[in-house]
């Protein structure tokens, strides 16, 4: 996805000498089920002990969802709030989201779209040319750049919908931050995301904005489903906690030490 460019050869060297780590390691923390696989096959089998730990979300995040109005309700003048958060990278897709949501816009659907994040320049440029092709005025899409992570609130507290379109994540705490605010979730269908949000969103092909344009539509029209989706994702987020992640890690590392000396009393003994 980078081509030929200084980013490809830092990737290529990171995934050598983490796989020669992986192999050499007597434990792996992993974030998902779908990360332990992808190490599996970097190292070319199984690895040794695996503990899956996810992350957890900071409390500041936490809202109940709120009521989810109908879309009629909304105006080109007090739109329907589209928000991502995510760096600007070739995969996290933020171009086809223009594209999608543009497609609703001309399409009738008072919806606009705020994307957040600090970016990879090759792929700033071409999100702005993506911007100024569609909406040269930022009227209704406009990129904010990145936001100190503590001023994020704000943000999620006033979007209505949440889309994340990136594919390939091992976990994506943005994610677990747009379910704790209580936001209907349409998301990627790629990696481990699934797997992190579960029944609570609804997911599209990221590569493909007209994929994107339907999925958005179908949660925008129906305030059932945004509901439904919206307390199903602020449910799945308790199950993300620092406190948790902690504990499972300590434990980990506890079990591994204790591996370690009982390995090295019977080499002592043999």
């Amino acid at each position: 996805r980078f081509g030929w460019s200084w980013m490809t050869l830092k990737l290529k060297l990171l995934r050598w000498v983490q796989s020669r780590t992986f192999r050499r390691a007597d434990g792996l923390i992993v974030l998902t089920h779908h990360a332990g696989k992808v190490v599996a096959q970097a190292v070319g089998g199984k690895p040794g002990k695996v503990a899956i730990v996810p992350h957890g979300v900071h409390g500041r995040f936490a809202r109940q969802p709120r009521e989810q109005l109908p879309i009629e309700t909304y105006s080109m003048a007090r739109p329907f709030q589209v928000l991502y958060v995510s760096k600007v990278y070739p995969y996290k897709h933020q171009r086809q989201v223009v594209e999608a949501v543009n497609r609703l816009r001309v399409g009738g659907l008072p919806v606009k779209l705020d994307l957040v994040g600090s970016a990879y320049p090759p792929a700033l440029r071409q999100l702005e040319q993506t911007l100024n092709r569609l909406d040269p005025t930022r009227s209704y899409m406009r990129y904010l750049g990145e936001i100190p992570h503590e001023e994020l609130t704000s943000k999620y507290f006033s979007a209505d919908l949440f889309v994340f379109a990136s594919s390939c994540e091992a976990f994506a705490m943005i994610i677990t931050e747009g379910m704790s605010a209580g936001l209907p979730m349409a998301c990627s269908d790629y990696g481990a995301i699934r797997e992190v949000v579960g029944d609570a969103a609804l997911y599209f092909n990221p590569e493909d904005s007209d994929d994107i344009a339907g999925t958005l539509r179908t949660l925008i029209e129906s305030t059932k489903l945004r509901t439904e989706k919206a307390e199903a994702a602020f449910g799945r987020s308790q199950m993300y906690s620092w406190k948790q992640c902690a504990r499972d890690t300590f434990s980990f590392l506890a079990s591994i030490c204790q591996d370690t000396v009982s390995s090295e009393g019977k080499s002592q003994l043999e």
